[in-house]
């Protein structure tokens, strides 16, 4: 047998009463995780619900004297706009405030088409509530324990007051697999979908949200968007690398001089004193010809070398 059956055939020994549709009040997580439908999807639901009625009834929880819907916000929305009533079904066995909130999440997983943005917000409302019920569990745990000690149950206290050691759990990978699998994904698609909620360009997170494009397709934008910010902070450090004084102490560098090794003055251009290495006679030479000094023959030309800039 299904789940789905499963579920059906355990509330069937609970009575299906009719409810004004003006005394039904929508949970307030429906909207914030999933949204209404699109007006496609919802004049389709209408059109079937004004030829055959609402066929399925409503699951609702009594809170606070109010008749909270767990599933079939989107039928109440109808129900309103056609003025009738509805056929519900009075869940006494959802408690606990996470347990509505688990069984509004699953039916909404089990009846409609649900883009990435939507499974994500609900897989990460089931990750809190997976921790919840982990606390319980310990809770349970330690009361039994204490109840074979000593022959008497420990009071349980509330589970906001559990010691905060068990927030290990949240970085459990068993609490996340649990939740991808229940919202119809893999850990690394759920862990894609989260990377794009929270880190994709604006332009490309409004278009994902409204299911216009994949998951893959706004995880290459992030990727093309990232290498792109490494580009440029690398253009940034190479920048800054150039701009910064070098420190020649002590350092050796190879050089090419494209000038003569002596400076220039207004008089003579290029100045320097100069050796023959054969015999060496001295002078003072600059591109016009000798200024001091000489060699006593041609040839000394050919060996001289520069022994000062002046």
């Amino acid at each position: 047998m299904k789940e789905s059956e499963q579920v059906i055939f355990m509330i069937t020994d609970k009575p299906i009463i009719s409810l004004k549709n003006s005394i039904l009040k929508s949970h307030k997580l429906n909207i914030e995780i999933f949204g209404n439908l699109n007006d496609t999807e919802y004049e389709d639901l209408k059109s079937d619900i004004e030829a055959r009625g609402i066929q399925d009834p409503l699951h609702v929880v009594k809170q606070n004297g109010e008749y909270v819907v767990v599933s079939g916000h989107q039928r109440l929305k109808v129900a309103r706009e056609l003025g009738i009533d509805l056929p519900c079904i009075i869940r006494t066995d959802l408690v606990e405030e996470w347990q509505v909130e688990e069984q509004l999440i699953k039916d909404n997983l089990l009846r409609r088409h649900l883009n990435d943005y939507q499974k994500v917000n609900a897989g990460e409302r089931l990750e809190v509530i997976e921790r919840i019920k982990a606390k319980e569990k310990l809770i349970i745990s330690a009361n039994l324990k204490e109840r074979t000690e000593t022959g008497q149950f420990k009071s349980s206290p509330k589970v906001a007051e559990i010691p905060p050691v068990v927030e290990v759990l949240k970085v459990e990978p068993k609490t996340r697999d649990i939740v991808s699998s229940q919202i119809g994904m893999s850990a690394r698609q759920y862990d894609n979908a989260k990377k794009v909620k929270y880190e994709a360009p604006e332009p490309i997170k409004l278009k994902w949200q409204s299911g216009e494009i994949s998951t893959g397709t706004a995880m290459a934008a992030i990727k093309k968007e990232e290498h792109k910010a490494k580009l440029e902070q690398k253009q940034v450090e190479k920048k800054q690398e150039l701009t910064q004084p070098i420190d020649i102490t002590n350092k050796k560098f190879n050089v090419i001089l494209t000038d003569p090794p002596w400076r220039y003055n207004n008089l003579h251009p290029q100045i320097a004193e100069v050796e023959c290495s054969k015999c060496g006679s001295e002078a003072v030479i600059c591109k016009k010809g000798i200024v001091k000094g000489g060699f006593d023959h041609d040839e000394h030309v050919e060996y001289a070398n520069v022994v000062n800039v002046k």
